[in-house]
């Protein structure tokens, strides 16, 4: 559930969002076998995924982003 009245699936950055929206800017952290910008969570590597602007690829993080302090948010997977 996403907002608590109707059951329905999400993307994971709209979960987030719909939990309440966070100040500044909001990218995706994807594990999996990627290069490029990650950062360590426990025991795994969050590549960094760019969500707003033009298309990158998975690991390239624009550079007004590349020494801006990172908050990182758990969001549960949905499964169908």
């Amino acid at each position: 559930m996403a907002t608590g009245y109707d059951e329905f699936k999400t993307y994971a950055f709209a979960t987030l969002i719909a939990g309440g929206n966070p100040q500044g800017h909001l990218a995706l952290g994807v594990s999996s076998q990627f290069s490029g910008v990650h950062y360590q969570y426990e025991d795994r590597r969050y590549f960094y995924s760019e969500t707003t602007g033009r298309v990158r690829e998975i690991g390239d993080i624009p550079s007004q982003y590349q020494s801006v302090l990172v908050k990182m948010y758990q969001v549960e997977i949905v499964r169908p």
